[in-house]
């Protein structure tokens, strides 16, 4: 029986290979993040249901140890240091504006360096809006460039940082769309595969006789 988190690859000869897999990381650590009261005790995220049942509408309330919701107004949010200290932080508001400026310019060559968190299309039905889009994807093609935000904040209440970046796509009908991609780093390989092999010798044929050209000097 094949385990979890294998796989079987049928080679173009037929072989068979039985193979692992490991969800590739971008490298960036999370700062650890801890949750208190009023009064410094320790408290925890809950999955709450509207109607007690698991297919239900959910949302997350704050408890403490006895079970007891704790208000997200007396909720304070800490970074534990590497020291094992805590300092307070608080949540970055949600982003609404990137600038397409020389300083936000990002290789397009570059995109798919970074590990995708996630895909999202941007686009209006303003004719007049459209049309600035298209005028904007015709240069950033030419310049072959996309434009990136270093801080991208999906929420008002999130301490997950992305950066997004902003690319075009133009299709053989001349239609066009602009990406928004999520993503927190360079995509980091941490199982590729090194092997020894034997370098191969390749014969050359004996030439013996000069160049004609050469002959043909004197």
């Amino acid at each position: 029986m094949l385990g979890l988190g294998k796989l079987i690859l049928q080679m173009s000869d037929d072989s068979l290979v039985e193979v692992s897999m490991a969800k590739i990381k971008s490298i960036v650590n999370d700062p650890v993040l801890v949750e208190r009261d009023e009064k410094g005790n320790l408290i925890r995220q809950k999955r709450k249901t509207n109607f007690g049942q698991i297919f239900d509408e959910f949302h997350y309330v704050y408890v403490d140890d006895a079970g007891k919701e704790i208000p997200k107004p007396k909720v304070n949010t800490f970074q534990v240091l590497e020291d094992g200290t805590e300092k307070p932080v608080k949540p970055s508001g949600r982003t609404t504006l990137i600038r397409f400026t020389p300083e936000a310019r990002f290789p397009l060559n570059y995109v798919d360096v970074m590990l995708t968190e996630g895909l999202y299309e941007l686009y209006t039905n303003k004719e007049e809006d459209q049309k600035k889009l298209y005028a904007e994807m015709e240069r950033m093609i030419e310049k072959e460039v996309a434009y990136a935000v270093e801080s991208f904040y999906f929420t008002n209440d999130s301490f997950k940082e992305y950066y997004g970046i902003v690319f075009p796509l133009k299709f053989e009908d001349g239609s066009f769309v602009f990406v928004l991609k999520t993503t927190r780093g360079r995509t980091k390989y941490e199982h590729s595969i090194k092997i020894e092999v034997e370098e191969k010798v390749k014969a050359e044929t004996v030439k013996v006789l000069p160049k004609l050209a050469d002959m043909l000097v004197n």
